[in-house]
């Protein structure tokens, strides 16, 4: 009897073990914040959580990266708005 058990319990840890691995492979084939971060929330002490964690931190490094750049590009026409001012015509 306590040798079935074993072989249970055995068989539930593989069992888990399977679906952290599926749930990462998935989480890295998506590649997103939000498939890492589902990651983290099911699997919380999974094999792969640091490595989830690491990649939510590149991604938002990757991010802010983006959207100083997007910033920079912008500023020129945003000063160029502000110096044009609106104008009515006269008909």
């Amino acid at each position: 009897m306590a040798e079935a058990r074993q072989r249970l319990a055995a068989l539930d840890e593989q069992a888990r073990k399977d679906a952290d691995d599926k749930a990462w492979a998935d989480a890295e084939k998506a590649g997103t914040a939000a498939a890492f971060n589902g990651y983290i929330q099911k699997f919380g002490s999974g094999a792969h959580v640091a490595e989830a964690r690491q990649r939510l931190a590149a991604l938002d490094e990757q991010a802010s990266k983006f959207a100083q750049r997007l910033s920079n590009f912008a500023e020129p026409f945003r000063r160029r708005k502000q110096q044009t001012k609106f104008r009515p015509t006269r008909e």
